[in-house]
């Protein structure tokens, strides 16, 4: 079969989140063209090395213009098209309602949208104007209410989500699966007894966003450093400029220099 997976991003959404799923389906014998819109020579060469073909393609992850979305939906109907798809598997807010409606169109036999979150404007108790997110979080149900109209299954990680979701779109219960929760191979990463190493070290690692606790992680650190020595804080991630939550350059450099 020809599968194309379509992310937003070649890393992480391609290169970590389904690296495993296309090795896998690669070594099944089917074709998987991995779709995402920032690719590079250097992660072209990786998808490639798993023996996957990249596809990239044009979607603004973050804007409001439905002129350009629109688009962007026909050239994506153009690529599946070209492929001769038989599944589509789509993840990530916008590329899940746009794929789906792009697959539907080219007549792809099986689609499938993926949401592992619903992201900034269903997250409470972060700054931003609570009427604009009122207002987004209903955009966001009608397209999704549209969009998932042409998808076979929408995939949750966990049952809060499409509870959430369904007060304001319209999603058939039978349509809903609820996959759990997804992560890295454990085996990939067997147990070593700890050495007692010193400094003592506590690692962020995820997106400078604050619904992933970075905020929380610093406040913690200067409490710990003011009276304990021999102890490092390491964040291993970055900021994400298209989301409002993420720490901005300026917050970052100003941590960095205390």
């Amino acid at each position: 079969m020809r599968i194309c997976i379509v992310s937003q991003n070649v890393s992480p959404g391609i290169l970590t989140f389904r690296r495993d799923l296309i090795s896998q389906l690669v070594a099944l014998g089917h074709e998987v063209y991995a779709f995402a819109i920032d690719y590079t020579e250097g992660t072209c060469d990786a998808v490639r090395n798993l023996g996957a073909t990249p596809v990239s393609y044009t979607l603004n992850k973050a804007g409001l213009n439905p002129i350009l979305d629109v688009v962007d939906t026909i050239k994506l109907y153009y690529r599946f098209k070209e492929i001769n798809a038989d599944v589509v598997l789509s993840s990530f807010v916008k590329p899940s309602i746009y794929a789906s409606l792009a697959a539907s169109i080219a007549r792809v036999p099986r689609r499938i949208a993926m949401l592992e979150g619903l992201g900034y404007i269903h997250t409470e108790g972060l700054e931003g104007s609570k009427f604009k997110k009122k207002i987004l979080r209903a955009i966001h149900g009608v397209l999704c209410s549209f969009g998932y109209y042409f998808a076979d299954s929408v995939i949750f990680l966990n049952h809060d989500d499409p509870k959430d979701l369904k007060k304001l779109a319209y999603i058939p219960q039978r349509k809903i699966k609820v996959l759990g929760a997804i992560g890295l191979k454990l085996e990939d990463f067997p147990f070593s007894p700890v050495s007692e190493p010193m400094p003592l070290r506590f690692i962020f690692v995820g997106r400078l966003l604050k619904e992933k606790g970075i905020r929380e992680f610093i406040d913690a650190s200067r409490i710990v450093l003011k009276t304990t020595k021999n102890v490092e804080f390491i964040i291993l991630g970055g900021i994400d400029p298209s989301n409002p939550s993420s720490l901005s350059q300026q917050q970052l450099d100003n941590i960095l220099c205390e």
